[in-house]
């Protein structure tokens, strides 16, 4: 009876020792199957990340490329920084504008009288008084008009032809002022033609060059924090799931 009871007790411990064994067994089977599901997660999670993370360095280098196309046809910051600088210089310029000078002349007639004129003169009257003077009318009343109108003959002769000469003078030397003036304000004109030429490229240049790298910079920006939120999501995700795969190693993770 003793021994009936003992084997009794011993078969009623092997049957719950086997029932713990295999409760153990089971669980260390769904505990391992979730440790493997886990780690597979993350080495799927490292996957995808390593090719989200090919885009964004592969648009990074693209970037870089346009970048280096914007240097190139526009010049880097200092050379945009110096064309702003030219271009406030010439916005602020004040153009010289024309201003004609008030014509001058310092000529008169006197100046054009042939200087040997009077001498011409008296030696005419001299002929006529010798004339007179053979004729024996030297005295005669006739003689003193003969001289006094050949005088006055001369003299409106010579005050003509120097008053034809300084008019001549006066209206050379004005064409040519006229002249000088036209010159004068045609280029005073294309100067300040030159000046707004050079202003308008200088503003056209810098709106292109700085939307070219304002453009650069931004897409630049744009697409480093779109990586950065992108990493920071997914490895709040991967550390979770290596978290749960039991010290089971897994694909790394790198930004």
């Amino acid at each position: 009876m003793a021994l009936a009871a003992i084997a009794s007790a011993a078969s009623g411990v092997a049957g719950g020792l086997a029932g713990s064994i295999l409760n153990y067994n089971a669980t260390n089977r769904a505990q391992t199957h979730g440790e493997n599901a886990a780690r597979n997660a993350a080495n799927s999670i490292s996957n995808s990340w390593n090719a989200s993370k090919g885009a964004y360095d592969s648009a990074a280098s693209n970037i870089d490329d346009y970048g280096n196309t914007v240097t190139a046809a526009y010049g880097d910051d200092t050379a945009i920084g110096n064309a702003g600088t030219q271009y406030q210089q010439a916005a602020n310029k004040q153009s010289d504008t024309y201003k004609a000078d008030d014509f001058s002349y310092d000529g008169n007639v006197n100046v054009f009288y042939d200087k040997a004129w009077q001498t011409n003169n008296d030696a005419q009257n001299s002929a006529l008084e010798r004339s007179a003077a053979s004729s024996g009318n030297l005295y005669a009343s006739n003689t003193a008009q003969n001289i006094a109108k050949n005088t006055s003959a001369n003299a409106n002769s010579a005050y003509k032809e120097a008053m034809e000469a300084y008019q001549s003078d006066y209206a050379n030397k004005l064409s040519a002022y006229n002249s000088e003036q036209s010159a004068a304000q045609q280029e005073g004109s294309q100067n300040i033609t030159a000046d707004q030429n050079r202003t308008s490229n200088l503003a056209n240049y810098l709106s292109s060059a700085t939307s070219a790298s304002s453009d650069v910079n931004t897409a630049k920006a744009n697409n480093t924090l779109a990586k950065a939120n992108a990493y920071q999501s997914t490895a709040s995700e991967y550390a979770s799931q290596l978290a749960n795969a039991g010290g089971k190693k897994a694909n790394s993770l790198s930004y």
